[in-house]
């Protein structure tokens, strides 16, 4: 039983992405810029898209939601769950696609 769940936990790393960003600006504004809507929507999503909704319930359980919105107008929602929030130095969260309700696609 113990090969199955070292398999498991083994499946488990290989699928998880860890993504570490160095910025110059002050830790508290980078944190603003990931937990508060009004900050955002500036920079959320590729280049040459928008993001005209937002929603952020930025605590551990808390969801975000939020709309990106192509050049040539089709919307991508997308949703996660904060699993860790620590200000100003850590955020935990999920990221994947959803439809406009929030379920998850």
């Amino acid at each position: 039983m113990t090969e199955g769940k070292n398999a498991i936990a083994k499946k488990k790393a290989e699928q998880e992405l860890v993504i570490t960003r160095v910025f110059d600006a002050p830790r508290e504004l980078v944190f603003k810029a990931w937990t508060e809507p009004e900050h955002f929507i500036h920079w959320w999503g590729p280049k040459g898209f928008t993001t005209p909704n937002c929603s952020i319930d930025p605590r551990p359980g808390g969801i975000w939601h939020c709309c990106m919105r192509s050049a040539e107008g089709q919307d991508i929602w997308c949703k996660g769950v904060y699993r860790e929030i620590v200000r100003p130095e850590r955020i935990v969260c999920t990221d994947c696609f959803s439809d406009e309700e929030g379920n998850v696609v």
